[in-house]
This record gives C-alpha cells, sequence and structure tokens, in this order.
C-alpha cells in the first residue's frame, strides 16, 4: 500500500519532465540573419524573432537577447529556414497535410520577417487552392498574407495569386482598398499588378471598360514591367472584342509580335 502511494506522488512530476522534453522538443528553431537599421547599422544575428506585443524584434548575438523596435529596422536579411524546404519536400512527396503543417510551424517562426512570411503563407494558399480545395481557408490565408505580412517581402506574383482568390471569393470593398493602396504606395512593378487586379474586379462586376482602361494603364504606363504586358495586352484586348472595337486585332497583333514566346500570345 505505501509503495502504490508513492508511485501516485511521485507520477504528476514524472509527466511533468515529459512534457518539458515535448516542449524542448518542439521549440521553434532559430532563424538568423543580418538587419539594417535606420541609423545605418548592419546587425547580424544568430536569431531573430518579431515580438507581436511590444513591436519589437528580439535579435540574438553572441548568446545575448537584445531588442530592437520595428520603428528602427530598416532591411530585413533574413536566411532560408530549414524547415520551409523540408516542407516544399513534403508537399511535393504527396503528403499534403503533413506540409501544411509544417508551414504553419514555420509561419510561426517567420512572422514579420521578410521575405519568408509573405513565402510561407503563399504557399499555404496555393495548397488551399490547388491541392487541397478549400475556399475559406485559401481566403482567410491570403487575407492574412495581406494584412500581415511586410510589403517588401511580397512579389507581384504573389500579390496576383491573393487577389485572384479574394476576387472569386467577392470581397469587393476590400480590395478596392488593397489596389488604391498599392497603387499609390507600392513598387513599379506592384502597382502595375494592382492595376491589372482592379480591372479583373471591374470585369467581374461587368464593368468592362473601366477593365479596359486599367489593363490599357499597364500597357502604356509601365512598359518596363515586362513580365506583366502580356497578360495586360491579351485582357485589354479581349475587353475590346467583347465591347465590338475593331481595335481588338491590332492589339492582338501587337501581342503576338512583342511577346511570341507568352502563354498569352496563342491564348484564345
Amino acid at each position: 500500500m505505501k509503495m502504490i502511494n508513492h508511485v501516485v506522488r511521485i507520477k504528476p512530476f514524472g509527466i511533468i519532465l515529459f512534457l518539458a522534453a515535448v516542449f524542448t522538443c518542439r521549440q521553434a528553431e532559430a532563424v538568423g540573419g543580418r538587419v539594417l537599421t535606420t541609423d545605418g547599422q548592419i546587425i547580424k544575428a544568430t536569431s531573430i524573432r518579431f515580438k507581436k506585443t511590444t513591436q519589437e524584434y528580439i535579435l540574438t548575438t553572441d548568446n545575448l537577447e537584445r531588442p530592437l523596435a520595428k520603428a528602427k529596422v530598416k532591411k530585413l536579411d533574413i536566411e532560408k529556414p530549414a524547415k520551409f524546404a523540408q516542407a516544399i519536400t513534403t508537399l511535393n512527396s504527396g503528403k499534403v497535410d503533413d506540409a501544411i503543417a509544417m508551414f504553419e510551424e514555420v509561419y510561426t517562426e517567420v512572422f514579420m520577417l521578410s521575405p519568408w512570411d509573405a513565402q510561407v503563407l503563399d504557399m499555404l494558399g496555393r495548397i488551399y487552392t490547388t491541392k487541397k480545395i478549400d475556399k475559406a481557408k485559401a481566403v482567410d490565408t491570403y487575407e492574412k498574407l495581406l494584412r500581415n505580412a511586410l510589403p517588401e517581402g511580397i512579389t507581384p506574383d504573389i500579390k496576383k495569386r491573393a487577389w485572384a482568390v479574394l476576387i472569386d471569393a467577392g470581397k469587393t470593398e476590400a480590395l478596392a482598398k488593397e489596389f488604391e493602396n498599392t497603387i499609390a504606395t507600392g513598387s513599379r512593378a506592384n502597382a502595375a499588378a494592382a492595376y491589372i487586379g482592379r480591372g479583373d474586379l471591374a470585369k467581374r462586376t461587368k464593368n468592362t471598360s473601366d477593365a479596359f482602361i486599367d489593363y490599357m494603364r499597364v500597357v502604356l504606363l509601365f512598359d518596363q514591367v515586362k513580365d506583366l504586358q502580356p497578360e495586360a495586352m491579351y485582357k485589354a484586348m479581349k475587353c475590346l472584342e467583347e465591347l465590338k472595337d475593331s481595335r481588338a486585332a491590332e492589339l492582338r497583333r501587337e501581342l503576338a509580335q512583342k511577346y511570341p514566346q507568352s502563354e498569352y500570345a496563342s491564348k484564345e
């Protein structure tokens, strides 16, 4: 009887040790890199993480932690997390659920660490739109990306994928604000992508004339953004066809001449 009581008394302590060991194994992997501050310093850190409650980065240098206010960070140069590549491999092997869990774990490590915060959420969004179809989760993921990821890590391609999902979900009011903000403050490439996205939104709401104007803005004002030119020309041409405008044939010829290798050159 004494032995049984003894066992009962020590069992909770054993559970605590076990849980502590599990917690230690699951601690976030350190993600390092360099930080360029607003006053010109370059700080190399073995670990960088963002503390949301205080809006500051916690940097580990020489085994010592130091806080750095978000407002004092000009640019981040973050190393690629090892688990990101592992998640890609897992996804390619067909283990979609496992890959989702891995990407979600990586996101906790790279929150507010550009460009990996955007890259991870984009991968999850793509999974929910192409691998494990879940429109609600795709919308939630891309809304989180546009709301939380640092702008410098969001490429035009990522923006376009996010906007396409939100357009399909009918998020017109939020998208209108997003397009206006990107056009006003984004890079030239992202501004061009925003005009195409706004054109797509107008087209969805049967406003073909406004859609045509936005597509043509890209053709005429963003000719240096070569990657988006074929898409803008094609969509402008399709608007003209819908409007029964004879200039559609001219624009189709121009598209074929300038961008013969583009997927849009032979698209009907």
